[in-house]
């Protein structure tokens, strides 16, 4: 609109009425940030200077759209404005007849309401906070409502079974889905429950490496690659399938290779030999032995004189 102005007054030559508000509005809108004074006219008849402001140059751009004017680019646009600076009333009326200018923009909201722009209204953060208010209380209300209801949709809790030995493991963070840390998923079960015995236990051990620990008889394994975290969930679901099929193949056993669990800082606590006990025999000749007893010395008696006054006197 800036620039359809800016031709208009290069093209027409404005009265000072038309200038006067045209210096208002720069001021009004903080071009030249300069304070109004409360008590001044241009303070009282702001809101009105403004709209009859909006008002000439929303005319003077319908004067000047393409499609008026195709055809007559040579007729002279002083011709269509008074001395005033305002629109000959025959062109009013052929503009309102084509089109019937809207004083004040209605909308809907999000919940189907409709309401009136307004240039004094609060700002988008004051809109938002109140939503925020109605929606806590939307949710307290509904909480209030819906809570005595719950107890008929509870049901006992049942432990899951043994079958049910896999523990799947995930992070969300709520307000973000697309963070890596959630698309990593961590598998953790004991290996004494997948029922290898022997041998087989012997190579899954090995193939599994230090993901494996022997204080608590877990296994622990990790995924992130796939771009979700059902698709990591399904990767090591198909590595535990593809490592207990590999441990049961006869063909090698590994058996030149021996089970380091050194990485863990794990040392097994060595068993006391038996053979090392006394027997009891003897523990009863040990018990029966009296013991020595030491002979008792009568402390000595300290002989060191003190000097008496007497003493001091006589030397």
């Amino acid at each position: 609109m800036s620039s359809i102005i800016a031709r208009s007054l290069r093209l027409v030559q404005a009265s000072s009425f038309v200038r006067a508000l045209h210096v208002s509005s720069t001021q009004l809108a903080g071009r030249q940030k300069r304070r109004v004074k409360v008590g001044s006219s241009l303070h009282k008849y702001s809101p009105e200077v403004r709209r009859e402001h909006a008002r000439i140059y929303e005319e003077l751009d319908t004067i000047l759209e393409e499609d008026e004017f195709e055809g007559d680019e040579d007729e002279d646009i002083s011709a269509k404005l008074d001395p005033n600076g305002k629109a000959n009333p025959n062109e009013k009326e052929k503009l309102n007849e084509k089109e019937q200018p809207i004083e004040e923009e209605e909308s809907i909201d999000e919940k189907g309401v409709v309401y009136k722009e307004d240039e004094y209204d609060h700002h988008t953060f004051a809109h938002l906070l109140v939503n925020s208010i109605d929606d806590v209380k939307k949710y307290t209300r509904q909480m209030y409502i819906e809570f005595p209801t719950l107890a008929q949709h509870a049901s006992p809790f049942k432990p899951p079974s043994e079958n049910r030995f896999l523990r799947f493991e995930r992070s969300v963070t709520i307000g973000d889905k697309n963070l890596s840390e959630d698309r990593k998923v961590l598998l953790r079960l004991q290996v004494s429950k997948l029922g290898l015995k022997g041998a087989e236990l012997r190579k899954f051990l090995l193939l599994v490496g230090d993901r494996y620990n022997p204080e608590i008889d877990e296994l622990k394994m990790s995924e992130n690659r796939e771009s979700s975290s059902l698709m990591n969930k399904k990767v090591l679901g198909d590595t535990l399938i593809a490592l207990i099929t590999e441990a049961k193949k006869t063909d090698d056993q590994f058996a030149d290779v021996p089970l380091d669990f050194s990485s863990r800082g794990y040392k097994p606590a060595p068993i006391f030999p038996t053979s090392w006990l006394p027997k009891l025999k003897e523990k009863r000749e040990v018990k029966e032995k009296p013991r020595a007893k030491k002979e008792h010395k009568p402390k000595k008696k300290n002989k060191s004189k003190r000097r008496t006054p007497k003493n001091i006197s006589s030397q």
